[in-house]
């Protein structure tokens, strides 16, 4: 299957991306390039519910062929944008921690070059954190901390 020039050219925007900001996790606000990323993490999301769905001639349907999956897989594609960014506020957490030796951060704090709405996201771990313990009895890895 001959890859069209529309996918090449986004996978080698996507490549450029990787190479400037050290990661595959494109915002949607990036414009162009960030609908394209979610796009494939939507058809991959699909294509692991669903299957490959083929039409009356037997011809696969989606765009994401096995060739484009492996591809992007051999950049370190994201698959779920929403995981890594939880894994990256986390990180920025610890950071912070071992500057600051606390982890009370203001829901307003926001360094955006270091430690980017890390306020904000501890404020919603916090809550969810307290919905999921008095429902599961679990323990989140931020209680660790």
């Amino acid at each position: 299957l001959p890859y069209s020039t529309g996918w090449e050219d986004q996978f080698q925007s996507l490549c450029k991306y990787q190479h400037k900001y050290n990661t595959t996790n494109v915002p949607l606000s990036y414009g162009k390039l960030g609908v394209w990323v979610k796009k494939q993490r939507e058809a991959r999301k699909h294509q692991l519910i669903h299957g490959y769905e083929y039409d009356m001639t037997g011809k696969c349907t989606s765009t994401l062929t096995l060739e484009r999956i492996e591809k992007l897989d051999s950049i370190n594609f994201l698959w779920q944008g929403h995981d890594y960014t939880w894994e990256e506020h986390y990180q920025h957490l610890l950071s912070y921690k071992k500057e600051y030796g606390h982890v009370r951060v203001s829901q307003k704090y926001d360094v955006p070059k270091k430690y980017p709405k890390l306020g904000l996201w501890l404020t919603v771990q916090r809550s969810e954190g307290r919905k999921s313990e008095q429902k599961n009895g679990d323990e989140s890895r931020l209680t660790k901390e």
